[in-house]
């Protein structure tokens, strides 16, 4: 998946990775991107859409655009938006995949130039050891809406105000009022 904000492309894909050695691997690869450029990795039973990763790259790259980022590292930034979640620790906490094995996982990278973007990304995929799968953030949302619900804080009262939609619709886009009054909240980011 490929979406364009402003002047970069932002690259979402979902498969598996090896979390022997995550966080030797991320380390290798901050030096795959530069500046506002950003690549981050989450699992993919965090996320209801991909609704909500869009939301949460297009918050990232407005957040640094505007000074107003909650962290200076775009790629946690990120984390924080998708997890809706203002205190970076309560983010990180979230997105920690599970140590030792392969876990599904939302790979994403947002790049100036395209092209640029493609070989960053076949590094990424090769120190993650990431295979791709596609459908998986639709199969989570099935099989982990429980998780989901208590992860955003969505209460039935909530769910049940929005009985015209399936349950699972509700759930996404009670996501995205999540994300979005965190971008809302008094204060946001730094000032």
């Amino acid at each position: 998946m490929i979406k364009k904000f402003d002047s970069f492309a932002v690259i979402a894909k979902t498969g598996s990775i090896n979390t022997n050695n995550i966080d030797e691997s991320i380390k290798k690869s901050l030096s795959l991107t530069r500046g506002e450029e950003f690549f981050s990795v989450a699992p993919v039973n965090r996320i209801a859409s991909v609704e909500q990763v869009w939301a949460a790259a297009q918050a990232t790259l407005s957040a640094f655009s505007s000074k107003k980022a909650f962290s200076s590292k775009p790629g946690i930034e990120f984390l924080a938006r998708l997890t809706a979640r203002r205190k970076i620790s309560e983010a990180l906490d979230i997105a920690e995949f599970p140590p030792g094995k392969r876990a599904d996982a939302l790979l994403l990278l947002a790049v100036g130039n395209p092209a640029k973007g493609k070989k960053v990304l076949a590094e990424l995929e090769k120190l993650l050891e990431f295979r791709a799968e596609k459908g998986l953030i639709e199969k989570n949302l099935r099989k982990n809406a429980a998780q989901l619900k208590k992860l955003f804080g969505i209460s039935p009262a909530e769910l049940k105000a929005m009985r015209d939609l399936p349950e699972q619709e509700a759930l996404k886009l009670l996501v995205l009022e999540r994300q979005a009054m965190l971008a809302l909240e008094k204060g946001a980011g730094k000032n």
